[in-house]
């Protein structure tokens, strides 16, 4: 067989993966492992090299440590998105580091995901996956923009010489902006759950604080976490796991759904919802139907703490938004209720008292929710 006929049976390989990262026995098996999913790769031992090797020639995808010799994988980060801009491919920061400012710090320099150390193999390929389908099919959207804006720039010299030319103009900047819309939509789109992503909440957050500043009127907040999700992954595997997230989110939705709230996936296995015009007694009631909907679900679990079945804790923070406090302040709140109500036995809702205008229906709330829970 020629080398010619060799060529034409190989199939064209899925993309190219860089892989930077200073552990070498790590950097080999991250290599087979993309290379085995039909990926081509490139690997270097740290963040100048990545940048350096990016220069040369841009991969579908960036396996970044986050940490290394001479440049960590934060600032190389960083700067690839700053040299790159939009160009960037999507960038995948592993770290042994799990606590919330790290994550935060990565998803702040420009990552589109993490994964933590030790590696789940089979988690690492779908994201690897799902970004580098996610990024083509941006770049994909974006190049048929540009096209459709270019002939718009084209029409509208000639509209007024030819009135065709005028209706297809028209035509054209109503595809443009329904393009601009999917773009905006997958952008603020969680894309396992379907439902708004933290960027949307953010967002959200940031509209009704000013509005409810504004018109004087109360602004509830939920945080809710899946209680002992980790052991349900470890027990059930993780497309278990993608599909409780998938239902637990559908329901929260059903159930939180006036046309002004947003329930959103913050992160892992955490979800949020803003209500705007509810104070405390209505935003526990939500809540409660929550917890209520998701036990509904009847998810087995059989490595809970708190039952055989999945169920949700949530924090509870409602305030008169005034100019010395804050939307993330108030965000803070949720999330020490959250995690109060996880050390008071999980499957249950926690106001927040600083929030709380009334001591006593602060006290009477959290009352009548362990009493409902128990």
């Amino acid at each position: 067989m020629t080398n010619a006929e060799t060529n034409a049976e190989s199939p064209a390989p899925r993309g190219t993966v860089l892989i930077a990262d200073d552990e070498r026995t790590l950097r080999m098996l991250m290599k087979r492992a993309v290379e085995r999913d039909g990926y081509d790769s490139i690997d270097v031992s740290n963040g100048q090299d990545c940048l350096d090797r990016c220069q040369v020639q841009l991969p579908d995808l960036i396996l970044l440590d986050a940490m290394m010799p001479k440049m960590g994988g934060f600032e190389c980060c960083q700067r690839l998105k700053q040299q790159f801009g939009g160009n960037c491919p999507p960038i995948l920061i592993i770290t042994t580091l799990q606590d919330s400012d790290s994550i935060e710090r990565a998803f702040e320099m420009g990552a589109e995901d993490f994964i933590t150390k030790p590696i789940h193999w089979g988690v690492l390929r779908q994201r690897i996956r799902r970004l580098i389908e996610a990024h083509r099919a941006t770049q994909a959207l974006q190049r048929s923009l540009a096209r459709e804006h270019q002939l718009s720039q084209k029409l509208s010299l000639q509209v007024l010489e030819e009135r065709r030319l005028a209706s297809q103009l028209e035509l054209t900047n109503r595809q443009l902006e329904s393009a601009n819309s999917r773009l905006e939509a997958l952008a603020n789109l969680d894309g396992l759950t379907q439902i708004a992503n933290r960027r949307a909440f953010d967002e959200r957050l940031r509209e009704q604080w000013q509005r409810s500043l504004r018109d004087k009127t109360c602004l509830s907040l939920l945080i809710a976490d899946i209680d002992c999700f980790k052991p349900f992954n470890d027990t059930y595997g993780h497309q278990a796991g993608d599909d409780c997230l998938r239902r637990v989110a559908q329901v929260l939705s059903e159930t939180i759904c006036r046309p002004e709230d947003l329930v959103a996936r913050y992160g892992g296995e955490e979800f949020v919802a803003v209500l705007p015009e509810t104070a405390s007694p209505g935003a526990v009631a939500v809540a409660q139907r929550s917890l209520e909907a998701v036990r509904r679900l009847q998810i087995p679990h059989a490595t809970s703490q708190c039952g055989d079945r999945v169920t949700l804790s949530i924090g509870v923070a409602s305030v008169v938004p005034d100019p010395n406090f804050t939307g993330d302040e108030l965000l803070k709140c949720a999330d020490r209720a959250l995690y109060l109500a996880k050390t008071q036995g999980r499957d249950r809702l926690h106001v927040a008292r600083e929030t709380c205008l009334d001591d006593q229906l602060h006290d009477n709330l959290n009352d009548n929710n362990h009493n409902s829970s128990d």
